[in-house]
């Protein structure tokens, strides 16, 4: 995740949000809208952007503009709220799994997000209560 996230201009966090709320969706009551993850996520790519490429067009680290620092606060809000959510889809979906042990900690899903988080996915894909579904899924000849 580290590598795309480098390779990908910060960008590949975004998609990760994005692919994992849609799986979750399809197997799970508890659905987060299309219309949430697209506003977070129209938020949340040119910002990212501009904080990787501020240092690239002279403007130096962002940290030492105002407006990038006031903007980082709502934008960090996103990201929890977002991943909050994906937190409690999951948990209520492995709930209603009886895997209750594998229910994702708030603490762990605020400090490491979606690597905690793709962590216990991992884990509920091993325990087979979970089927790790892509976004389009292909059909079988």
């Amino acid at each position: 995740m580290l590598a795309l996230m480098v390779v990908t201009l910060r960008l590949y966090p975004i998609y990760w949000f994005i692919d994992t709320t849609r799986s979750l969706n399809s197997q799970g009551e508890r659905k987060i809208s299309t219309g949430f993850m697209v506003v977070c996520s129209a938020f949340l790519a040119p910002s990212e952007l501009a904080f990787v490429t501020s240092e690239w067009f002279g403007f130096g680290p962002w940290w030492h503009h105002p407006f990038m620092v006031l903007i980082l606060i709502p934008l960090t809000a996103l990201w929890l709220i977002w991943g909050l959510r994906l937190r409690s889809q999951f948990n209520a979906y492995v709930h209603s799994r009886q895997g209750d042990w594998l229910e994702a900690s708030l603490l762990w899903t605020v400090l490491l997000q979606q690597y905690y988080l793709q962590f216990k996915i991992n884990q509920a894909v091993d325990a087979g209560l979970l089927l790790r579904v892509p976004a389009s899924p292909v059909r079988a000849s």
